[in-house]
């Protein structure tokens, strides 16, 4: 008896969290809506901002953000370039369609076949924090698709162990970080 008021009750709780999460996530959406276009590339629905006439640039944003961290520099940087701001895959309003999330490289990889499909001729390339990341991915694996790169506090080498900082952040269980994403 008590193993099934345990059960309905977690039960409940599960439901709930989930219309909870489903209702945050529509009245962000009505506050923030798409500002941009979609387009197909390689299993990937990418949302993008396309502003301005000239030299490319290509705005790569990091972990947890979206195209609109780039919302004050969109604008300043159309007056006199082709900008193109990005919600990475699986990031913003951009999708994955088979529904699992790319490596970076895979990223990389998607970001690149982009840029081909807008016919952008080596873009600059401008990636903040794991954006940068995949700049730099791009670049070494796609030499001769951008012209430069502008890194902003991008982690460039693989660390051993995060910094001191961050460690009351680390959740060694898989199943609580699970839970917890």
């Amino acid at each position: 008896m008590i193993a099934l008021v345990i059960g309905t009750g977690l039960a409940l709780l599960i439901v709930g969290l989930v219309l909870f999460t489903a209702l945050t996530a529509r009245r962000a959406e009505a506050l923030a809506p798409p500002t941009g276009r979609f387009i197909e590339v390689d299993g990937a629905r990418l949302h993008y901002l396309d502003r301005g006439t000239g030299p490319a640039v290509v705005l790569v944003h990091g972990l947890g953000g979206n195209l609109r961290n780039f919302h004050g520099l969109v604008d300043k940087l159309a007056a006199n370039c082709r900008v193109v701001a990005v919600d990475r895959p699986g990031s913003g309003y951009s999708t994955m369609v088979s529904g699992e999330h790319p490596t970076l490289r895979a990223q990389a990889t998607i970001i690149v076949r982009f840029i081909q499909k807008l016919g952008l001729d080596r873009p600059l390339l401008v990636g903040h924090s794991f954006g940068g990341a995949l700049s730099l991915a791009l670049a070494l694996d796609y030499p001769d698709s951008v012209s430069a790169l502008v890194l902003i506090s991008t982690l460039s080498q693989v660390e051993p162990a995060p910094p001191a900082i961050f460690k009351s952040l680390n959740i060694r269980s898989p199943t609580l970080r699970w839970l917890i994403a």
